[in-house]
């Protein structure tokens, strides 16, 4: 049907998928909704800055891992899980600082290399999770 027209959604468009979708929204007048919930901002390899005025006049601001990084994690949520005593939930940050540590030491091109995500990670001993976090590594 060429009157038909779509809407683009997008939940969890980890690193350069939210800018994809967003290009893909603007290129086609069909496309008369856009719904994304970005996330792991530090993913983003290729699409940034997609805005001319930052990349060509504010060449002063850069997007460094530590910045995407901290984009990705709200101070209010983990003010909550200590809050509500669901720190435990907080020692998976401790075990990606470690394995990463682990990881630069035996090879410091895995600097910030992308791990396998680990449910329920804070159960699990530290050398399941690295295990299971490292699975995908070569």
């Amino acid at each position: 049907n060429a009157a038909l027209n779509y809407g683009i959604l997008g939940l969890h468009t980890c690193g350069d998928l939210g800018p994809v979708l967003i290009k893909m929204f603007v290129k086609d007048a069909k496309a008369v909704l856009l719904e994304s919930v970005g996330c792991c901002y530090m993913k983003i390899e290729k699409h940034f800055p997609m805005s001319a005025f930052i990349r060509d006049v504010v060449t002063s601001w850069k997007l460094t891992y530590t910045n995407a990084e901290l984009a990705c994690h709200a101070v209010e949520m983990y003010a909550d899980r200590l809050r509500t005593g669901e720190q435990d939930k907080l020692k998976v940050h401790c075990y990606r600082a470690v394995l990463e540590k682990l990881l630069v030491s035996k090879d410091p091109q895995l600097k910030h290399t992308i791990l396998k995500s680990v449910n329920n990670a804070h159960l699990l001993p530290f050398h399941e999770y690295a295990a299971k976090a490292t699975s995908k590594l070569s």
